[in-house]
């Protein structure tokens, strides 16, 4: 199918003068060429390529009928336009709805059933009890450092009145100290 450039001006001439065999001409082709467009580039599914082309078209068509698209010199680059923001509009609401349960972020405060539950708490409580084991200048740090959770280590360093990388270094061998600590109290239980 052959592209043939339309402005809007045009177009709006031809949904006025009530020209259909044109109008069904431009129709076919421009969700053709829309399509055709979706398919290449985004490697869309075939259901969302002839949804999103269609719509895309229909509400084009609409805003010329009613004079809100004036002054454009080319249709089929405004339709591509607008199929693109449509297509790339679906994408980032169909990876917004992705269940919880599957999601990236899991809020630790939710808990799915029974048997999460009872893993949190028992996670809760080995790592109790591994601080306890702690040394009690790291235990004090480690309480400080949670006390400013929320803060930029840069800033909670600067409170503590040690260097930022000082800082990072204790932090990271007590998480890992913590971690193998919970890790081997876990398989202490398990044996």
């Amino acid at each position: 199918m052959k592209v043939n450039n339309i402005s809007s001006d045009d177009f709006l001439k031809l949904i006025q003068k009530g020209q259909r065999e044109e109008l069904n001409h431009y129709s076919d082709l421009f969700i053709y060429r829309l399509s055709l467009y979706l398919r290449q580039v985004f490697k869309a599914d075939e259901s969302v390529i002839e949804d999103i082309s269609q719509s895309v078209y229909a509400d084009i068509f609409e805003k010329v009928k009613s004079g809100r698209v004036r002054g454009v010199n080319s249709l089929m680059a405004y339709m591509i336009t607008s199929a693109r923001h449509r297509f790339l509009a679906w994408q980032k609401k169909k990876f917004e709805e992705v269940p919880l349960r599957y999601s990236n972020f899991n809020d630790p405060d939710f808990i799915h059933d029974d048997s999460e539950a009872a893993e949190k708490q028992e996670r809760e409580e080995l790592l109790e009890k591994c601080l306890e084991k702690m040394a009690a200048d790291k235990t004090d740090f480690f309480s400080e450092v949670m006390k400013h959770i929320n803060k930029k280590d840069k800033d909670t360093a600067k409170l503590l009145g040690i260097s930022h990388q000082n800082f990072r270094t204790k932090k990271s061998r007590i998480v890992e100290m913590l971690r193998l600590c919970v890790e081997s109290e876990k398989r202490r239980r398990e044996n």
